[in-house]
Order: C-alpha cells, then sequence, then structure tokens
C-alpha cells in the first residue's frame, strides 16, 4: 500500500488520505485531508468577510452567464457528477466521515437550531393558518392560468380588497360563511385570474355555479336577488352583459 507523510502533521498515512493535486509528482496534495479542514477551516474564519464579499461579487458578475451555461449543459453536468461520485465513492464517504468527525459539534448545533425552528415555524404555521391557506390558493391558481396562458397578477392584498368589498360575504347568497376565490368567468372558458374576474364565494355556492355562464346560471339559482347581482356586475364594471377584462383596477 502506497503512503504518504503530511508536511503539516507529519504523519504517514495512505495516499487515499490525501486530495490529488496533478501539479505534484506524486499527484496528490502535501497536506493530508485532516490539516487541509483544519487549514480551511481557519483560513474561512479569519476571512469570512473577505470571502463572502468575493462569493458575493462573484454571483453577482456571472450569474446569467452560470444560469445560461447550467442550463445548456444540464445533462452532461448529471452525467459527470454521477460518473465521479461512482468512480470516487469510497474516497468521498472516506472523505464525509472525517468532515463530520471534525464538525461534530457543530453539527450537533445545527440540529438543535433546526429543531427550535421547526417547533417555532409550527407555531407560525398555527397562528397563520388563514395567511398560509391563501397564499396556497393564489399559488395554485396562478399555476393553472400560466398552463392555460391567462393573465395570472391577482394578489393577496387584491383578495383581501375583494373580499372587503363584498363586505366579507359571499357574493352570491350574502351569507358570512368561509370564502373561497369565485372565477367569475371560469378558467376553462378563458376567464383570467386578475381582480377583474375574482369574486368571493362560500364552497356552496362555487360548487353550484361551477364552470357555467354566470347570467344563465344565477338567475335560476336559490338564492338568487337582483340587488347582488346588480352589485356583481358593477363591482366587475359589466355593461350590457359586456366587460372589459383588462381594466386597469
Amino acid at each position: 500500500m502506497e503512503t504518504k507523510t503530511c508536511s503539516v502533521c507529519k504523519e504517514t498515512v495512505p495516499i487515499e488520505m490525501f486530495n490529488i493535486e496533478k501539479r505534484n509528482k506524486d499527484g496528490h496534495t502535501n497536506r493530508c485531508r485532516k490539516c487541509t479542514l483544519e487549514y480551511n477551516r481557519n483560513y474561512s474564519k479569519i476571512n469570512k468577510e473577505k470571502l463572502a464579499d468575493y462569493k458575493k461579487e462573484y454571483y453577482e458578475n456571472n450569474k446569467e452567464k452560470s444560469t445560461i451555461y447550467r442550463e445548456k449543459n444540464k445533462d452532461r453536468i448529471s452525467k459527470q457528477r454521477s460518473q465521479h461520485y461512482i468512480k470516487n465513492k469510497n474516497r468521498i464517504l472516506k472523505y464525509n466521515n472525517e468532515y463530520n468527525a471534525l464538525n461534530r459539534e457543530n453539527k450537533e448545533n445545527t440540529m438543535k437550531y433546526y429543531e427550535r425552528n421547526k417547533i417555532n415555524s409550527k407555531k407560525w404555521s398555527i397562528n397563520n393558518k388563514e395567511r398560509d391557506l391563501a397564499n396556497h390558493r393564489v399559488q395554485s391558481q396562478r399555476r393553472r392560468s400560466k398552463k392555460l396562458l391567462l393573465p395570472w397578477t391577482l394578489t393577496i392584498i387584491q383578495w383581501k380588497s375583494i373580499q372587503k368589498s363584498f363586505n366579507n360575504k359571499c357574493a352570491y347568497c350574502g351569507k358570512e360563511l368561509p370564502l373561497v376565490q369565485e372565477h367569475f368567468i371560469a378558467l376553462s372558458k378563458g376567464g383570467e385570474y386578475t381582480s377583474n374576474n375574482i369574486i368571493p364565494s362560500c364552497h356552496s355556492c362555487n360548487s353550484s355555479k361551477n364552470n357555467k355562464d354566470f347570467f344563465e346560471w344565477y338567475p335560476e339559482y336559490k338564492d338568487y336577488t337582483k340587488k347582488r347581482e346588480k352589485f356583481i356586475l358593477d363591482y366587475l364594471h359589466y355593461k350590457n352583459n359586456i366587460q372589459q377584462l383588462t381594466l386597469n383596477i
């Protein structure tokens, strides 16, 4: 078994314990991995701000270039990584074990940090359940609109404003129930996801309307009133059953 003596700790260890360095005659670094890790750690501590500034500057200067390169060479990069891991699996595992052993204390602190934040995150989710749900709905509706190549500019702030305009009640039945975002013109019929086409509706009315035409469905609906119909149409800027969906509201 080929061995080598580390230039720092002076220990003689198998040559696999040294990183590859093609410039050296034996093809490996003069420092063993253990000493290299220690050196890198100390260097990072001393030059923390300098390295952070350099990384930030480099990223900003090469962001677009790097993105284009990765997109063009996505398959090749993935293949290279897989081949590198297969070829150097044992060396990588040894390196990871050594690194974890030297950084066990940091790892334990990191785990404690994640556990603490996991609890805080859970508490936040419980206290902000309604807000989380609203975010999820907005993102879900945006994805659907994108797929259909329809406008998708509605924001959470606009959605809150829409609910407020209807006194936080269902636009169709007027009841104060949990509300969902109702497409006045259904997505399947070209209805955009903007403040020009969204009104608040309870689950029951939303299910009843589904993708039906408002002017055919609502006059026959059990909770129909002329007053609510007029308010909906005025709010959405309808005149003679026609609306300009690109209005700036």
